[in-house]
């Protein structure tokens, strides 16, 4: 949010007053929590990129859904948006390219954190723009000239060029405080900006106290008041007068509001000498070994409940899965005829063969699931793709995790998780994450798998970099369904989709 420009929320240049109503329909700063004007106005578009998500492309995501059960050909779901999108923008006083770009950096900063994997991933809790499960915003038109009588109609045409649309939503403010955890979000900006300056001093501060009577060495930080001629302490300055003494650290320029004097300012802004060595305990370190697969976090919790494993050739896994679980309440379908060569099947495992779609099996097209779909509790999609087939996976996927979301949001399904097992570099270069996000699930947990277990993953990865994880992870997904209140009966309208002539 930092680091693009435009930001989400109309800027209309020598309209302060303007800009400042724009802003405070989804974040006012003066409020409970006491926060600066920059932390205001980035938690302001912070909030306004959460409720372009929860209402904007929501709505769209259930059309995609829609579409997708109805005709059974999932195409790119950005195809709805263009002209909607920026209609729906300017009616709420927002750029659209600013939400493009935040979603670029978003999926470039999920990329890099998979690629490198610090141990955070492994619990992930859900976006904050899920808050509440059932938010809903209803647009109240009004003409411009009726909703902004404090600006003339000069400059209202000026400030909506950008768009033919001449109303404006009057349902404001369109984010309540109480809306997508606001409050957490501003406590915890606080503290990341005081964590940021704290780090940034103990970096650039000298070591160890040093009292008046201790002669100041080389390593201590430079005299600010010595530099201008103003110093009058001499050789009782606790601080060095030496001109390779490192400058003291600019507090106000590490902070959002930034520093007035830019390079004026006799205090350090070099953000490059405040660089760490790298992290390697705590938090920010990586995982030291793989989950089994009878970890808990894999099974439905005390035997209650069937898998479905889905794209297992060699039915290998499933073989496995069967050790540590009931082998009658596992089904696994392989993309085509099971061989000769196909590893020993346990006793009562059931298998679908010829399945090269799962997708088909989901909708009931051309294959009907042996066991009650609400009896369901875990889909595991096993990554068995060479790396030429790439393109034919991320659209198998694509399929997959809409097929799967129409039926758990039409049958009303609960506590069915979906989890994929691939390489990270493989998840990576399918950009996963996307995927299933346009279909409403999210990732909520992952972890390294236990190699000696999934050792024969087809994809052979290409060297890594220093720090750089490649190997087997597990990827647990959870369906968070969008607003009834916002979006009215969609299950019902997902069924209805579903119905043949």
């Amino acid at each position: 949010m930092l680091d693009i420009q435009p930001l989400p929320i109309l800027h209309t240049f020598g309209y302060r007053e303007l800009c400042q109503k724009y802003i405070d329909n989804y974040f006012k700063g003066n409020g409970s929590v006491q926060i600066g004007k920059k932390e205001a106005t980035t938690i302001g578009n912070l909030c306004a990129f959460q409720f372009w998500e929860r209402v904007f492309k929501d709505k769209h995501r259930l059309e995609y859904l829609k579409y997708v059960a109805k005709t059974q050909e999932p195409e790119e779901s950005h195809t709805f948006l263009t002209k909607p999108e920026e209609e729906w923008c300017a009616v709420h006083n927002l750029l659209p390219a600013a939400f493009k770009n935040i979603s670029e950096i978003y999926d470039v900063v999920v990329m890099q954190l998979h690629r490198f994997r610090p141990s955070f991933l492994v619990k992930i809790n859900p976006p904050k723009f899920l808050q509440p499960s059932e938010f809903n915003h209803t647009c109240l038109h009004r003409e411009i000239l009726d909703l902004e009588e404090d600006v003339d109609s000069l400059s209202l045409e000026t400030e909506n060029a950008h768009s033919d649309s001449q109303k404006r939503c009057a349902a404001t403010p369109y984010v309540s405080p109480t809306d997508f955890e606001t409050s957490t979000i501003v406590e915890m900006l606080k503290t990341l900006v005081k964590m940021k300056t704290q780090h940034a001093e103990n970096k650039i501060s000298y070591k160890g106290r040093l009292g008046s009577n201790v002669k100041p060495t080389l390593g201590t930080q430079a005299c600010v008041f010595f530099a201008n001629g103003s110093c009058n302490l001499g050789d009782v300055c606790r601080f060095s007068h030496s001109s390779l003494a490192p400058k003291p650290v600019c507090k106000f320029y590490l902070t959002l509001q930034g520093c007035r004097n830019g390079r004026s300012c006799p205090y350090s802004h070099d953000s490059g000498s405040l660089v760490s060595a790298p992290v390697t305990s705590g938090i920010c370190s990586q995982e030291s070994r793989g989950t089994s697969l009878c970890d808990t976090r894999l099974l439905p919790a005390d035997g209650d409940g069937h898998i479905l494993v889905v794209n297992d050739k060699t039915l290998q896994f499933s073989s496995k899965l069967s050790q540590f679980y009931d082998a009658g309440k596992i089904v696994a379908s392989t993309p085509g005829l099971q061989s000769a060569e196909s590893y020993s099947v346990p006793k009562g495992l059931k298998i679908l063969e010829n399945l090269a779609d799962p997708s088909s099996l989901i909708t009931g097209l051309e294959h009907e699931l042996p066991v009650p779909w609400a009896k369901l509790k875990r889909v595991f999609w096993f990554d068995g793709f060479g790396n030429d087939e790439s393109a034919t996976e991320q659209a198998l996927l694509q399929k997959f995790f809409a097929s799967i979301a129409i039926k758990i949001l039409s049958e009303q399904l609960s506590g069915l998780q979906v989890i994929l097992i691939m390489k990270n570099t493989r998840y990576i270069q399918l950009q996963v994450e996307r995927l299933a996000r346009e279909c409403f699930f999210f990732l909520s947990e992952s972890f390294l798998s236990d190699e000696a277990n999934l050792g024969w993953f087809s994809d052979t990865s290409t060297h890594t970099r220093r720090m750089q994880v490649a190997a087997p992870v597990t990827y647990v997904f959870n369906l968070h369904p969008p607003s009834s209140t916002q979006f009215g009966d969609y299950p019902a309208e997902l069924r209805e989709a579903l119905r043949r002539d």
